[in-house]
């Protein structure tokens, strides 16, 4: 049974994270009336990528007036107009 000895400095001692903490939001499809167009761009003119369901959660990405930007499963960015979908806190 080795016993361990050993000074107690005066420095302090400061926690760091190893990894910056960064808030995780997710949006929301929030239409129950119908499917909503993800598009390529932030304006209704833009080419559709896909479609996406009331219910369905998106990667939050950035937000532009009238338009957030999201991120697709296979990686891709793409927007959905704010007046069918919210911002939610992800849950980890």
């Amino acid at each position: 049974n080795e016993q361990v000895k050993g000074v107690l400095g005066t420095d302090k001692i400061v926690a760091t994270p190893t990894a910056n903490i960064k808030e995780h939001k997710i949006v929301k499809i929030n239409n129950n009336s119908k499917d909503v167009n993800l598009r390529q761009e932030p304006n209704a003119n833009s080419p559709k990528l896909t479609k996406a369901k009331n219910g369905d959660q998106f990667e939050f990405v950035s937000q532009t007036p009238g338009w957030y930007e999201i991120k697709l499963q296979n990686g891709s960015k793409a927007f959905v107009s704010d007046a069918y979908a919210v911002i939610e806190e992800a849950s980890e």
